[in-house]
């Protein structure tokens, strides 16, 4: 019932599959070769994704979880936690345009 189409049993389902599967592997196949140099395309993904999924992402959802649980918030314990979060996040932020660049 809740199943996507590619995914049901029977054979619609595994000829959704197939033709799913085989899109994505065309798609990637003509990027993969329309992209020159694909190798610094992959470097420059890396590198654009790496810390704000490191640092970014984490801290975003702690601030979200805060925001939702807000029983603890100005505490002392709790103002020293956002003052490190912020001071990681100004320095995950740094490195991700001096890492780029550089």
């Amino acid at each position: 019932k809740y199943l996507p189409t590619a995914l049901t049993a029977g054979a619609g389902g595994q000829t959704a599959w197939f033709l799913l599967t085989t899109a994505v592997l065309a798609v990637v196949f003509v990027i993969a070769n329309i992209v020159p140099f694909f190798l610094e395309f992959v470097d420059i993904i890396g590198a654009l994704l790496t810390t704000p999924l490191g640092f970014h992402f984490p801290i975003a959802m702690w601030f979200g979880v805060r925001k939702m649980n807000p029983g603890e918030s100005g505490t002392g314990a709790d103002r020293v936690a956002v003052a490190v979060a912020l001071v990681v996040l100004a320095a995950a932020s740094y490195i991700v345009v001096a890492g780029t660049t550089a």
